[in-house]
């Protein structure tokens, strides 16, 4: 699959990490049946809105809680207003999902690899097998699920690696039944 590289560096290419930094208009909030107010991304605003949702603390949005040292963050709303998240959290798409039935866990940005070995940090994959140009929106699965398909796929033992906002992760791949 991979002609030209033939080593992958667990850094995100030139201009392409995620940032947190929202312009104006960025979110629109939803509340859930538990009560509580999510914040997600607008559609138009940014493509990996599963990596941008924010929950209050509490169902009551005006009680403060202690997510972000209990700091107040002023979210930009696409209405043009501002919503003051007191207290709340970043948090997963899956809990979005689960209370909203808004379903973004497809539209997380990602960035990895597959390859037959590791280096000794863990990271670093040789030998590739795959390897993304660019960071890519799916689910943060994607490259776990690859290496599932690799490795059944050659019946041999593969690594690997990919970075998200929320971090990263790196393991081995055994084929089926071994």
């Amino acid at each position: 699959m991979m002609d030209d590289i033939d080593v992958w560096f667990p850094k995100w290419p030139p201009n392409t990490q995620p940032r947190f930094t929202y312009g104006r208009p960025t979110f629109e909030t939803h509340v859930g049946k538990s009560g509580h107010t999510w914040l997600v991304p607008a559609i138009t605003v940014l493509p990996n809105r599963g990596d941008h949702v924010y929950v209050t603390a509490h169902a009551d949005h005006m009680v403060g809680g202690t997510g972000f040292g209990g700091r107040t963050l002023h979210m930009p709303l696409i209405s043009g207003s501002d919503f003051a998240l007191r207290g709340g959290w970043h948090t997963r798409a899956e809990d979005l999902l689960e209370d909203t039935d808004i379903d973004v866990r497809h539209l997380r940005l990602t960035y990895g690899a597959v390859g037959l070995h590791r280096t000794y940090t863990g990271l670093e994959l040789v030998g590739l097998l795959y390897a993304d140009q660019a960071p890519q929106l799916g689910h943060t699965t994607r490259i776990v699920e690859l290496a599932k398909w690799l490795a059944h796929d050659r019946n041999e033992i593969v690594y690997y690696s990919y970075l998200s906002a929320g971090g990263g992760a790196s393991a081995q791949i055994k084929p089926e039944g071994r």
